[in-house]
């Protein structure tokens, strides 16, 4: 019988979108925590993606 170690997890594309106790959305790049502003806010939302399009680059 032959073992197989296809079937590990894939790697994230993109660090999570997250909701912290504070109330805020918090995202992690390389070990640093981005506080966005209000969770679901579009604000946070947008500071997100700008963050992402940074960390992407």
């Amino acid at each position: 019988m032959e073992f197989c170690n296809e079937m590990s997890r894939p790697k994230k594309v993109a660090p999570d979108y997250r909701y912290h106790v504070s109330g805020q959305a918090v995202v992690t790049f390389n070990g640093t925590n981005f506080y966005l502003g209000p969770h679901n806010s579009p604000e946070s939302k947008a500071k997100y993606r700008t963050l992402l399009a940074e960390y992407i680059a």
